[in-house]
């Protein structure tokens, strides 16, 4: 099985960069973004926390 596993120390320490969305809330709106790109209108809670940062989910 193929995974993606990311550190983003290395972005922190040298860019300063901080994630603006935790895990769960991340994988909410990929669900939603999914479920959208399939057909059926988007049920669950992706794009309110978009809409709460201005649509963005990265600074």
């Amino acid at each position: 099985m193929h995974f993606l596993q990311v550190d983003p120390t290395k972005d922190r320490q040298v860019f300063g960069w901080t994630p603006s969305v935790c895990f769960h809330e991340l994988v909410r709106i990929m669900v939603d973004a999914d479920l959208e790109l399939a057909g059926p209108s988007c049920i669950g809670e992706g794009r309110r926390i978009l809409d709460a940062r201005d649509g963005r989910w990265q600074r």
